[in-house]
């Protein structure tokens, strides 16, 4: 697994970390979720261009240490998404977990499934922001929109 680093300086390695914690969701156990979970705030914090994290809300250190202790893992991703993204996640009978994210300005969803609803989060989530950043579609933000032509 990664190392986790506070300072992941190059757009590469960021999007190599993404793919080795999509895989490891997707493969993981239940006590594996505190460490993924934390992992990818982790990689939020360190995005290596603001407008990935368009639609997400990377949560405060401490604030995540707090709700990981009291079990909150799924309510921690689902704070993670509070700022515009598109999320449906579905649970088998056997409660294996099915997550679809739709970042802002995102033409497709990227799914992924785990052994639980924050684990299937957090690899369509890595999946996600992975397509996001390989496809360098990473939106403009409106503020820096050139204004319409006017026409005389």
């Amino acid at each position: 697994m990664a190392e986790r680093s506070p300072t992941i300086v190059s757009r590469s390695e960021w999007l190599r970390h993404l793919r080795e914690l999509a895989v490891r969701c997707s493969d993981g156990a239940d006590e594996d979720t505190p460490e993924c979970v934390t992992l990818m705030n982790e990689l939020l914090l360190v995005a290596p261009e603001p407008a990935l994290l368009d639609g997400l809300q990377p949560l405060a250190p401490t604030r995540l240490a707090l709700m990981l202790k009291a079990g909150a893992q799924d309510s921690v991703v689902l704070k993670m998404l509070e700022r515009g993204s598109g999320y449906l996640l579905s649970r088998s009978g056997d409660g294996h977990s099915m997550a679809s994210i739709a970042l802002p300005g995102a033409t497709r969803e990227k799914s992924a499934a785990g052994v639980n609803p924050a684990m299937a989060l957090v690899g369509a989530l890595a999946l996600s922001l992975t397509s996001a950043a390989a496809s360098a579609r990473v939106a403009t933000p409106r503020s820096r929109q050139s204004a319409p032509a006017l026409l005389h």
